[in-house]
């Protein structure tokens, strides 16, 4: 089954996509001084400020290659247990979920490999005359050919796919970073106010040392204002 989730809390996000059993696969995503790395999918990183996605294999899993492997011998096993009972099915249409897993799972590379394997094992155990790579009849030559084509095409929108959550990763650390500017830049107007604040007070209090009825009353109306100029804020 496959799995995709992602929610937020405060500052913070958990986002993972994977497969359960037999091959539970996916990625996470978590901060790191220069870069981000991969963590245990059991333990989704927090990200405060998040710049990029590393697609990787989770937890002592082994990498997507091998997983790409064992799926293309799935699908070959699937393939031939269908050719017993439908000697004319489609060649090919038992490699295409895998290519498909695989483009949006792990990206580019591994899609890729998962056409070029896909597409040998069917030439070599499924396609006539079997047991051997000859190819027979043009028909058996533009039946590969589209496969390789299609699969090529479905590993394109599976990079396309994730280039796009790198390109939204990117934006959301974006986002982030200008919000925690104005909130600086918010911080520092509001301690200037309160030192601006205290020096008018002094200067008022000292001036009017003789008369401190008068210097209370210009303190509080500075204090009324500065409260509302905060409030406003």
């Amino acid at each position: 089954m496959i799995y995709i989730s992602a929610d937020y809390k405060g500052d913070r996000i958990r986002l993972s996509l994977g497969v359960t059993a037999p091959w539970r696969s996916g990625f996470s995503l978590r901060e790191s001084p220069d870069n981000l790395r991969a963590g245990p999918m059991k333990s989704i990183a927090q990200i405060p400020n998040w710049t990029g996605l590393t697609v990787r294999q989770a937890g002592n899993l082994p990498a997507p290659y091998i997983c790409v492997v064992g799926l293309v011998m799935l699908a070959a096993l699937l393939r031939y247990a269908l050719g017993l009972v439908a000697p004319n099915a489609l060649t090919f249409a038992a490699f295409y979920p895998v290519i498909t897993l695989s483009a949006l799972l792990w990206g580019l590379g591994p899609s890729v490999f998962a056409v070029g394997f896909s597409a040998v094992v069917a030439w070599y155990a499924f396609l006539p005359p079997q047991g051997s790579f000859a190819i027979r009849d043009l028909d058996t030559a533009i039946s590969l050919f589209l496969f390789v084509s299609s699969g090529g095409l479905i590993a394109y929108i599976g990079e396309a796919y994730h280039q796009a959550l790198r390109k939204l990763v990117q934006a959301e650390a974006n986002r982030r970073k200008e919000e925690e500017k104005r909130s600086l830049l918010l911080r520092e107007m509001a301690h200037r106010s309160r030192n601006t604040f205290a020096v008018a007070q002094a200067i008022v209090t000292r001036s009017l040392r003789n008369d401190p009825a008068i210097a209370e009353t210009i303190n509080q109306r500075f204090a009324t204002l500065f409260q509302g100029s905060n409030g406003d804020a």
